[in-house]
């Protein structure tokens, strides 16, 4: 009787798992493509992908839905989190009527869809659709396929996105998640061909942030290796990491929220900062913070005027403060000091570092709250424990299954 149960429950998990990954694709697909010139050079094709958007965003929110309640009751019982998970669910919904964006929803409902899944499973399948498009659109930019747009003032490539920094930011995430995979076991020859690919695309679009942050963890995951669990094991570093999205938030906010045109050293941080202190600053003074965020038009820098000044927030704590709510971000910390807990208590050291550079990279730019991107934030409720083996033949023989 109980080996009969037992299969039926395998059968379903296998069920869920396969509709996990369809629903992703889908929405990974469907958010990667439409940051791309693609959907706009075409016009059969962007009339075919505007009537599928209706159905993205108007039932594709219930199917997600379905599979996060369907999980949920399939999964371990666990009070504690079955509780998170409703209060996840609520706030999100209201986030999503305030804002007007469904965006928050279906992201939280995704979250809670990845719960059992194989974190292996999650992180290689979303490289594949992720590359998928990011290659081939590079690719037609630079060929002329379609439009590469050039940013006059800094002579900045948009390599086939609708904005310069996009496939820059996209690659560095990519690249974050195989490292997880291969637990940051880096060669001197991907050292080099990642480095140089990095280089390239610094030149071409000028993106310095993502450039150095780039350098600087493909450097220190090459060189660590082995030493570290030595390095996640230092004192400093074992009492604060379960703070650090908290410190994060708190320095950003702080910092926005008292910038000075009178402070000389402020003044001097924004320029370095292209303008995002004295950007964002505004912004918290014009929209104010509310507990379930509130519906903005942003004013990106190159739509402004002096009646009409930017408004665009970079920095993903204060964006989504600003438009989901404090209540969400709150969330959203939570969840992210449960995932370091995690990976530390398990020994997945390089996932653990992994998630603190993208901490360190949500204080400029805002794709660390937005898992078209970041797909390490999926991995809050997802199986980590085949992250330890560091043969990649399981992941390739175990896609879906």
């Amino acid at each position: 009787m109980n080996e009969v149960k037992y299969k039926k429950k395998n059968i379903i998990k296998i069920f869920l798992d396969i509709y996990f990954f369809v629903i992703l694709g889908f929405f990974l697909f469907d958010r990667i493509f439409t940051i791309t010139i693609w959907h706009d050079s075409y016009k059969i094709a962007n009339y075919i992908w505007n009537k599928a958007n209706l159905f993205f965003f108007g039932e594709f929110m219930y199917y997600v839905l379905v599979c996060a309640i369907a999980r949920m009751l399939v999964e371990k019982k666990n009070l504690i989190r079955i509780l998170f998970c409703l209060i996840i669910i609520v706030v999100s919904y209201n986030s999503y009527k305030s804002s007007g964006e469904v965006y928050i929803y279906i992201v939280s409902l995704l979250i809670i869809s990845a719960m059992g899944v194989d974190a292996k499973k999650i992180l290689l399948f979303s490289i594949i659709i992720e590359s998928l498009i990011l290659v081939p659109t590079v690719y037609a930019a630079l060929k002329g396929f379609i439009i590469n747009e050039i940013e006059i003032g800094r002579n900045r490539e948009y390599l086939g996105f609708i904005w310069t920094t996009l496939p820059v930011i996209l690659f560095f995430y990519i690249i974050l998640d195989w490292i997880v995979i291969k637990r940051g076991n880096i060669n001197l020859f991907e050292l080099l061909f990642l480095s140089s690919i990095n280089i390239w695309m610094f030149i071409k679009t000028d993106t310095r942030m993502t450039f150095l942050l780039f350098c600087f963890y493909i450097t220190f995951f090459f060189f660590i290796k082995r030493r570290e669990k030595k390095i996640a094991n230092l004192k400093i570093l074992k009492k604060t990491y379960l703070f650090l999205p908290w410190i994060a938030f708190t320095f950003i906010y702080i910092l926005t929220a008292n910038y000075s045109e009178n402070n000389s050293l402020m003044i001097k941080l924004n320029k370095v900062l292209s303008n995002r202190l004295r950007q964002c600053k505004y912004s918290l003074d014009l929209y104010g913070i509310r507990p379930f965020g509130q519906s903005i038009k942003w004013v990106a820098t190159s739509n402004a005027s002096a009646d009409n000044p930017a408004t665009y927030v970079d920095t993903a704590y204060l964006q989504s403060m600003l438009l989901y709510g404090w209540i969400i971000l709150v969330i959203f910390l939570i969840m992210y000091s449960y995932l370091l807990f995690k990976s530390y208590e398990k020994g997945l050291y390089t996932l653990l570092f992994a998630i603190i550079i993208t901490i360190v990279f949500g204080l400029t730019e805002q794709q660390m709250l937005m898992i078209q991107y970041n797909t390490l934030l999926l991995l809050s409720f997802a199986d980590i424990s085949n992250l330890k083996k560091r043969r990649l033949n399981y992941v390739y023989t175990n896609i879906i299954v």
